[in-house]
């Protein structure tokens, strides 16, 4: 099940953490870079972030996270989180397929690790299309797909 998440709860807080760390320390060593964003954030940089976040549930308990920002019709996937748990069970497709139902959206844009394939393959299989690869000033190889 799928639900816009509550960004003043605790619980909700902890668990997206915990699911962040988890997710994006595999991404760290896939990538070879340990300075990805999600592994400082916080319950409080969280609950104070702009983005809007849809949790999926198993058995009542939060196992995906996807978070975005929509400007018109531009929608900016900020964060696709599973906890390693439930890997390869459809969940980010679930996750990313509702996001490209918002209403009034028309362009996504994501950016991942150019060397985390299972990411760029899940955009791929939903019509993102790779647009531009670049560094961050820390080193970080990106990659930025578009539908």
């Amino acid at each position: 099940m799928m639900r816009i998440l509550n960004m003043k709860d605790p619980v909700t807080l902890s668990r997206i953490v915990e699911i962040q760390q988890r997710a994006y320390r595999i991404e760290a060593e896939i990538i070879g870079c340990d300075q990805l964003p999600p592994l400082n954030d916080t319950e409080d940089s969280l609950k104070c972030s702009p983005e809007t976040f849809i949790g999926y549930y198993e058995q009542d308990v939060l196992v995906g996270v996807l978070s975005y920002e929509q400007n018109g019709q531009l929608v900016d996937i900020c964060r696709l989180a599973i906890h390693p748990a439930y890997f390869r069970r459809g969940i980010a497709s679930r996750l990313l397929s509702h996001a490209l139902e918002l209403d009034g959206a028309a362009i996504w844009e994501v950016q991942t690790g150019q060397a985390n394939r299972p990411a760029i393959n899940c955009y791929l299989k939903h019509g993102f299309m790779i647009v531009e690869s670049f560094a961050t000033p820390e080193g970080i190889q990106l990659v930025k797909l578009r539908k």
